[in-house]
């Protein structure tokens, strides 16, 4: 079979199957990568503890099943306010972890924002903090992705 033109390089058909190959185990890999800082987070959070985490470690031989298990037996119960945390602080991670790859791989600058409080320095609660942030920063500085290349 003639080669084919990918990137401008010409491939075997064997080339090319193993490149969807490792695409898909890469594809797995970050799947399996996003698990575990769900679990880091959750047991940031005081979600979950160390001894929960071990204890599931134990119970199978494989640590991506173990995390999966371990989600899918705290995400359902977490509140409302639990998710939103949650989901920020991965949001803040992948966003963190995407913009340091954007700058190893040479694809220019990249900026994470994020609004944060300082309790001690404002003399507030953390509570009270996290209010203010929601009542006048958020409008100002809005969340979002503004530019994903």
């Amino acid at each position: 079979m003639p080669p084919t033109k990918h990137n401008g390089i010409k491939q075997n058909k064997g080339e090319e199957q193993d490149e969807i190959r490792l695409r898909s185990f890469n594809s797995d890999q970050n799947e399996a990568l996003l698990d575990m800082i769900k679990v880091e987070t959750l047991r940031e959070m005081d979600i979950v503890s160390d001894d929960e985490i071990n204890k599931a470690s134990k119970q199978s031989k494989n640590s991506v099943q173990t995390g999966i298990d371990i989600l899918n037996d705290k995400l359902p119960k977490l509140s409302d306010k639990q998710l939103s945390e949650f989901e920020e602080r991965i949001t803040n991670k992948m966003a963190t972890k995407k913009a340091f790859e954007n700058q190893i791989a040479g694809k220019g600058f990249s900026i994470v924002e994020m609004l944060t409080s300082c309790t001690t320095n404002w003399g507030i609660s953390p509570t009270e903090s996290h209010q203010w942030i929601r009542d006048y920063l958020i409008p100002h500085y809005p969340m979002g992705n503004f530019r994903n290349d």
